[in-house]
């Protein structure tokens, strides 16, 4: 193409005049995770970086194992975590360290003594 307007030019553009031609927009895609436990059996599943929130629950549940397992948790462009101790409490949030915080205050709400068992993010990705 001899257009230097058009997107698949290949000549030097530094001769089409004026250069005042804006970047192209950044595109970006949302990431889903999520989490699912059997309290009953211990049991749990996690998905990360799934293109879907519904992918992202299928495929915690189908981690989980069996069909006792429950969606405890999702995330979209965020960070999880579950803690453990006199239970299991889960926590969110934009970074990996307010997720953590989150799940061990509600965790030690009762007193317990507790520690992160998961911690994972699934953040947007840059397509363009």
């Amino acid at each position: 193409h001899n257009n230097c307007n058009h997107p698949n030019y290949q000549g030097d553009r530094s001769r089409c005049g004026g250069g005042n031609r804006a970047p192209a927009a950044e595109v970006w895609e949302d990431r889903f995770g999520a989490i699912a436990q059997d309290f009953d059996s211990g049991t749990g599943g996690i998905a990360e970086n799934e293109k879907s929130k519904r992918a992202a629950e299928k495929l915690a549940l189908k981690r989980c194992g069996n069909n006792r397992c429950k969606l405890v948790s999702s995330s979209r462009n965020s960070c999880q975590a579950a803690a453990w101790g006199g239970g299991v409490a889960f926590g969110g949030g934009g970074s990996e360290k307010i997720a953590k915080d989150e799940a061990l205050k509600k965790c030690q709400s009762d007193g317990s003594t507790c520690k992160i068992e998961y911690v994972g993010c699934s953040l947007p990705v840059r397509v363009r």
